[in-house]
């Protein structure tokens, strides 16, 4: 006995799904300009502390691994963008370049805990 199996590409719930993260990524993009300096700092660390969350949840849910070392390189980034943006760089500027320094410091210790 053979079942037939039919994948949908583009179903009704992810027509909408689709038009809905579409939507919220424009929001999130026109945020500075329509949203105050201090909405902006609250939402910006609210966004932060929810990307620490899905990935607690991916690495200790999901995955079962319980550790906290990637969590050096997620603060660096961050402290590196503050001071980045502090520094008067723009905040998007910013936030490229911390994730930038904070792989720059994943490769430096890398290099050193691949040779143990």
């Amino acid at each position: 006995m053979t079942a037939s199996y039919s994948v949908q590409r583009w179903t009704r719930r992810s027509i909408v799904s689709t038009a809905i993260i579409g939507a919220l990524q424009i929001l999130l993009l026109a945020g500075p300009f329509i949203f105050s300096a201090n909405v902006v700092d609250q939402l910006t660390t609210l966004f932060v502390y929810v990307i620490l969350a899905i990935t607690w949840n991916a690495l200790a849910g999901y995955g079962g691994l319980v550790s906290v070392g990637q969590q050096v390189f997620f603060g660096f980034g961050a402290y590196a963008a503050i001071r980045l943006s502090q520094a008067g760089l723009p905040v998007y500027a910013a936030l490229a370049l911390g994730g930038v320094v904070s792989a720059g410091l994943a490769l430096l210790v890398s290099s050193f805990m691949l040779q143990l």
